[in-house]
């Protein structure tokens, strides 16, 4: 048995033991009918849970792997933290012709050794942190500061 924690459509965060398989779909169908809170189940998108595995369609990664995987992100990182810094660039009149391609092309290149390099379990993870993000973002507004982010992962469901 696991235990599971899952933030309901109403904001409650419920806690329940339940079986290690069990899907979100079940997590989530568990939550409506134990605790009455029917809704819609696309009410419940980008919402994560706690306590037990997250259901990832890819196969978890050996220690071999999650270190290349460390690794890639290092290289990754730098090329898009690069491209971020040249991006200031464009703040400088005339220099944002050189800068603006410039950038584009380190961050694209960022990606493009994630897409490559990083594994699929990884990258079904930097999605998932992606999508909470962006579940984040529209809720706050724009003087949101960074624990307001982080309190609005971890309210829907997201890990410590």
């Amino acid at each position: 048995m696991a235990t599971y924690e899952v933030t309901g459509p109403d904001g409650e965060l419920y806690e329940f033991d339940g079986p290690d398989d069990a899907t979100e779909k079940q997590l989530y169908a568990y939550v409506n009918s134990t605790f009455g809170t029917e809704q819609p189940e696309s009410h419940y998108a980008g919402r994560g849970t706690t306590g037990g595995d997250p259901q990832y369609e890819s196969e978890d990664t050996d220690v071999v792997r999650d270190v290349a995987d460390v690794a890639t992100g290092l290289v990754s990182g730098t090329a898009k933290a690069a491209g971020a810094i040249v991006g200031l660039g464009s703040l400088v009149p005339g220099l944002h012709y050189i800068a603006d391609p410039l950038s584009a092309w380190l961050q694209k290149g960022g990606e493009a050794i994630d897409e490559a390099l990083l594994s699929d379990r990884q990258q079904e993870i930097n999605q998932e942190l992606s999508t909470r993000l962006q579940a984040a973002a529209g809720e706050l507004g724009p003087d949101a500061s960074y624990g307001d982010y982080f309190d609005a992962m971890v309210s829907q469901g997201g890990e410590i």
